[in-house]
Protein backbone atom coordinates (compact mmCIF):
# COMPACT_ATOMS: atom_id res chain seq x y z
CA UNK A 1 0.00 0.00 0.00
CA UNK A 2 1.36 3.38 -1.00
CA UNK A 3 -0.71 6.35 0.12
CA UNK A 4 -1.08 9.26 -2.26
CA UNK A 5 1.15 12.00 -1.02
CA UNK A 6 0.22 15.53 -2.02
CA UNK A 7 2.85 17.36 -4.02
CA UNK A 8 4.93 19.94 -2.21
CA UNK A 9 5.16 23.34 -3.83
CA UNK A 10 7.81 25.91 -3.00
CA UNK A 11 6.86 29.45 -3.90
CA UNK A 12 10.49 30.42 -4.55
CA UNK A 13 10.72 27.67 -7.20
CA UNK A 14 7.60 28.72 -9.11
CA UNK A 15 8.49 29.23 -12.74
CA UNK A 16 11.75 27.28 -12.46
CA UNK A 17 12.44 24.51 -14.95
CA UNK A 18 14.41 21.51 -13.65
CA UNK A 19 16.20 19.57 -16.38
CA UNK A 20 18.82 16.86 -16.03
CA UNK A 21 19.94 18.03 -12.55
CA UNK A 22 19.99 21.74 -13.40
CA UNK A 23 17.65 24.64 -12.84
CA UNK A 24 17.83 26.19 -16.29
CA UNK A 25 17.77 29.76 -14.98
CA UNK A 26 20.99 29.10 -13.07
CA UNK A 27 22.56 27.20 -15.93
CA UNK A 28 21.98 30.16 -18.25
CA UNK A 29 23.44 32.69 -15.77
CA UNK A 30 27.00 32.96 -17.08
CA UNK A 31 27.82 35.83 -14.71
CA UNK A 32 27.03 33.93 -11.52
CA UNK A 33 28.00 30.48 -12.81
CA UNK A 34 30.69 30.88 -15.49
CA UNK A 35 31.99 27.74 -17.20
CA UNK A 36 29.54 25.43 -15.47
CA UNK A 37 30.55 21.93 -16.61
CA UNK A 38 27.89 19.92 -18.42
CA UNK A 39 28.85 16.27 -18.45
CA UNK A 40 26.26 15.13 -20.99
CA UNK A 41 25.12 18.03 -23.22
CA UNK A 42 23.00 15.79 -25.46
CA UNK A 43 21.03 14.41 -22.52
CA UNK A 44 20.59 17.94 -21.13
CA UNK A 45 19.21 19.13 -24.47
CA UNK A 46 16.85 16.16 -24.70
CA UNK A 47 15.70 16.67 -21.11
CA UNK A 48 15.11 20.38 -21.77
CA UNK A 49 13.04 19.71 -24.88
CA UNK A 50 10.99 17.08 -23.02
CA UNK A 51 10.39 19.44 -20.08
CA UNK A 52 9.29 22.29 -22.32
CA UNK A 53 6.90 19.98 -24.20
CA UNK A 54 5.50 18.69 -20.91
CA UNK A 55 4.93 22.24 -19.61
CA UNK A 56 3.24 23.28 -22.86
CA UNK A 57 0.94 20.24 -22.75
CA UNK A 58 0.14 20.90 -19.09
CA UNK A 59 -0.72 24.54 -19.80
CA UNK A 60 -2.89 23.47 -22.72
CA UNK A 61 -4.74 20.93 -20.56
CA UNK A 62 -5.22 23.49 -17.79
CA UNK A 63 -6.67 26.01 -20.23
CA UNK A 64 -8.97 23.33 -21.71
CA UNK A 65 -10.28 22.51 -18.23
CA UNK A 66 -10.96 26.15 -17.49
CA UNK A 67 -12.94 26.74 -20.70
CA UNK A 68 -16.68 26.63 -20.32
CA UNK A 69 -19.42 27.21 -22.81
CA UNK A 70 -21.69 30.22 -22.72
CA UNK A 71 -24.58 27.95 -21.68
CA UNK A 72 -22.54 26.57 -18.76
CA UNK A 73 -21.70 30.11 -17.67
CA UNK A 74 -25.39 31.11 -17.75
CA UNK A 75 -26.31 28.01 -15.69
CA UNK A 76 -23.61 28.81 -13.12
CA UNK A 77 -24.84 32.38 -12.87
CA UNK A 78 -28.45 31.28 -12.63
CA UNK A 79 -29.50 33.16 -15.79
Amino acid sequence: YTPLIPSIKYQELEGELWCHSFFLRHLCDEVKYPDWPIRDPFQLLKSTIDAVRFEEERKEQDSEKSKITLEQAYRELGC
